[in-house]
């Protein structure tokens, strides 16, 4: 067996003389907002690094998740060059084109952001009275409004979810609403439950089952996504209360709890046993917790980086770990190799 070091030098130096483009031996791709680049994954979990940037110059961008972003003219995020500027594809082959249909706004950053599972949909709420849904088919990427509803409640959305066929939103003060993508009317009320200003959503669609987790008050919620059955799934105050994320494990049976700015812990519920456990190992000093899976499936990205000197965190859900990716230059700088 080769050591783990020598598997991240090997790793290391290799990606250090490829090109920006998306190949290779890829986990995935990132955004790191400190450098303002979508970045490459490379390497398998345990021995990876953050590879060069492959796209730069990004104000906002968020990458596909893993069914999207594989090979060749795939899409592998959306991007904005500059805020209120147009709506940039951007491809696993390294090009890109703009989102036919883009209306730029004023509005500048999206407020809120959701992918589907599969990747092709993606919506993005700029404003209380504007939001837009971005469909994918082959190389074809176009966007079109999308209804919401009315602009009082609009103003008060929390969090969104996103599956092939339809979207949920979570509104302060009213519930979960639910509108499918080919109809014309405003999204209608699924359930009052799940009400509160800070609630975040995750949806299981293979399941028909949205989550909603009521932050501060540390309730978390099933819904059916069909009858808006609503039932409370755990009131466990001392995972779930200032909790930052949540998410949905690949094999439907956990689900994951985040605290990135308390105790920066992984918590998962097992949904077969409704038993809470936690990851073997805590992120001590990672940066703001989220979930996104990588285009290896399995692997879950843990957080963003909030500086250059920082490491990614990722989850291995197969082998049950966490893992740190560090930069390749420092990954190499680190084994006393010159990157340069």
């Amino acid at each position: 067996m080769v050591p783990a070091g020598l598997m991240v030098l090997a790793t290391a130096s290799a990606f250090l003389q490829q090109d920006v483009r998306l190949s290779g031996p890829v986990s995935g791709w990132v955004y790191d907002p400190p450098t303002k680049s979508i970045r490459t994954v490379a390497g398998m979990p345990g021995a990876a690094v953050l590879g060069r940037a492959a796209f730069t110059d990004l104000a906002w961008a968020s990458v596909a998740p893993a069914a999207a972003a594989s090979s060749g003219k795939a899409v592998a995020a959306l991007a904005l060059r500059e805020e209120g500027g147009a709506l940039t594809a951007l491809r696993a082959d390294g090009t890109e084109t703009t989102v036919d249909g883009w209306e730029p706004v004023a509005a500048g950053l999206p407020r809120l952001m959701a992918w589907s599972e599969n990747g092709s949909r993606a919506i993005l709420v700029l404003d209380a009275r504007d939001a837009r849904v971005i469909s994918i088919t082959g190389d074809s990427v176009a966007a079109s409004r999308l209804p919401l509803v009315e602009s009082e409640a609009a103003a008060k959305i929390t969090s969104i979810a996103a599956s092939r066929d339809e979207w949920f939103a979570s509104v302060a003060g009213a519930g979960i609403y639910r509108s499918r993508f080919d109809s014309p009317s405003e999204p209608t009320l699924l359930t009052p439950s799940a009400s509160a200003e800070d609630a975040v959503l995750a949806l299981d669609s293979a399941r028909n089952v949205v989550y909603a987790l009521e932050r501060e008050a540390g309730i978390l919620w099933r819904v059916s996504s069909t009858n808006g059955e609503a039932t409370v799934l755990s009131q466990e105050a001392a995972v779930l209360a200032g909790s930052t994320a949540i998410g949905v494990a690949t094999s439907g049976r956990q689900l994951l709890v985040a605290r990135g700015t308390s105790d920066r812990k992984l918590h998962r519920l097992d949904l077969e046993a409704m038993t809470w456990s936690e990851v073997p190992y805590g992120l001590d000093g990672a940066p703001g917790t989220m979930f996104a899976p990588l285009s290896r499936a399995g692997v879950f990205l843990l957080g963003l980086r909030g500086s250059e000197q920082e490491a990614l965190y990722l989850w291995d859900e197969s082998a049950d770990s966490v893992f740190f990716v560090p930069a390749a230059a420092q990954a190499a700088v680190a084994a006393g190799v010159d990157g340069q």
